[in-house]
């Protein structure tokens, strides 16, 4: 009987740490923000995603810049973008438009 208690109980061990670290594995790798960063109240329970109907996002990208190529993902919109300084990345989250960051491309001198 203490031999079937202590595999049982070694199993549920096992298990509850396979849960543990499949959540914080989760948790580290989804990029999207937190509910508690989204200002609009009427959103408060559910996700913000750019397929609601009357969504807007207003990203600021320098005057003149030129949109070279765009690649969309489940998580990120990237924008390859040109301007007088050379090109650049500008990555936005694709379910609230919101940009994570850019990437400035720099020719690389032989």
């Amino acid at each position: 009987m203490l031999l079937v208690t202590v595999i049982v109980l070694g199993i549920l061990l096992v298990g509850g740490l396979a849960v543990v670290v499949g959540t914080i594995i989760k948790r580290v790798t989804d990029d999207s923000p937190p509910q508690t960063e989204l200002s609009n109240p009427q959103t408060k329970n559910r996700s913000l995603s750019i397929t609601d109907k009357g969504f807007e996002s207003i990203i600021s990208v320098p005057e003149g810049a030129a949109l070279m190529m765009t690649e969309v993902n489940d998580k990120k919109i990237v924008l390859h973008l040109r301007d007088a300084e050379g090109d650049f990345l500008l990555l936005l989250n694709v379910k609230t438009g919101q940009e994570i960051g850019r990437v400035k491309l720099k020719p690389q001198k032989n």
